[in-house]
């Protein structure tokens, strides 16, 4: 799992993410990730799914290929 680095954008944390790898971001920001997540999934051809933990109150992002 990767924070998201300070002073990094979230899009960027998750065009950077490699097959497999995960991110993990606060649930004040679910409607963002997974719009981009969609969004970058067509523009750029892969597949990414999110996780909602309502325990940790954090969104996973995985990307699948």
């Amino acid at each position: 799992m990767q924070p998201i680095l300070r002073n990094k954008s979230l899009r960027g944390s998750i065009v950077r993410l490699q097959p497999g790898e995960t991110l993990k971001v606060s649930t004040q920001k679910v409607e963002a990730v997974r719009s981009m997540c969609s969004t970058l999934g067509l523009s750029m051809q892969r597949k990414y799914t999110t996780r909602t933990d309502r325990k940790t109150m954090c969104v996973t992002v995985t990307r699948i290929y």
